[in-house]
């Protein structure tokens, strides 16, 4: 355990100050996504909430990075940092980041023997349940953007910029191999509290693909639906940080 406050691992993006929170918030992002997006929540979130967003490779401060293609070579990386922080941490993960968060929290209960003290994952069906076998990304450039397109989240104006999309399609490239190579390994349950959130229109978590979450822990699971498609977390983004809130730290 170090530094309560700051971080100098580049696995974790941290805002400045909040010496005073009780509390590590850990956000893994989705597909794309980069920790940034995350750490934005820190201003209405209550100051006792540390928000720390999880940066990984070929985005923001880590450009020249080489993107990870495999979610068995990112965790031990995530894992490592976080452990390295002080403060009891909840986990919050969106889309892919759900499977980052659960995985990270697996690994650090094999290899530390902690937990978090909260697992939240959003937009992601239950890791157990057979994927759908496809290999989107061996989809070449064009079939990327148009996908884009199909699941929404990207403004108008990323899809029409070829200098950004230059940027933005080899990372997405990279997040999508992540899941398109997820293997789930069976494990005991976890031991802390798994809530689930998700998007009423949102086909990935229909029904029992979400709840089937509940089957990965001892302890307490909730569900909660919120109005929107996989992109809630946007549309309704101030519901979700007040039910954040009150899960994190209840």
């Amino acid at each position: 355990m170090h530094n309560p406050t700051r971080s100098t691992n580049p696995w974790l993006k941290l805002p400045a100050g909040n010496s005073g929170a009780e509390l590590n918030l850990v956000c893994f992002p989705y597909a794309g996504g980069h920790g940034a997006l995350f750490t934005a929540w820190a201003k209405r979130l209550p100051t006792r909430v540390q928000v720390i967003g999880v940066e990984l490779p070929g985005r923001m401060s880590r450009l020249h990075e080489q993107p990870f293609t495999r979610i068995t070579d990112v965790v031990p990386c995530v894992a490592a940092a976080i452990a390295a922080l002080s403060r009891p941490a909840a986990f919050f993960g969106h889309s892919l980041g759900a499977l980052l968060a659960f995985e990270t929290a697996r690994w650090i209960r094999r290899e530390c023997g902690a937990l978090p003290l909260k697992l939240i994952v959003s937009g992601r069906r239950a890791p157990h349940l057979r994927q759908p076998n496809r290999l989107l990304h061996t989809a070449d450039d064009r079939e990327l953007v148009n996908l884009l397109k199909r699941w929404g989240g990207t403004p108008p104006e990323v899809l029409g910029d070829t200098e950004l999309l230059a940027f933005l399609l080899p990372v997405l490239r990279a997040d999508i191999e992540l899941v398109d190579t997820y293997s789930y390994r069976d494990e005991p349950p976890l031991e802390c509290p798994i809530a689930a959130f998700a998007g009423v229109g949102d086909p990935e978590t229909r029904g029992a693909a979400l709840d089937a979450w509940s089957m990965h822990t001892n302890s307490r699971f909730e569900r909660h639906m919120f109005p929107g498609d996989h992109w809630f977390i946007r549309s309704s983004e101030a519901h979700v940080l007040r039910t954040l809130e009150h899960v994190a730290c209840v």
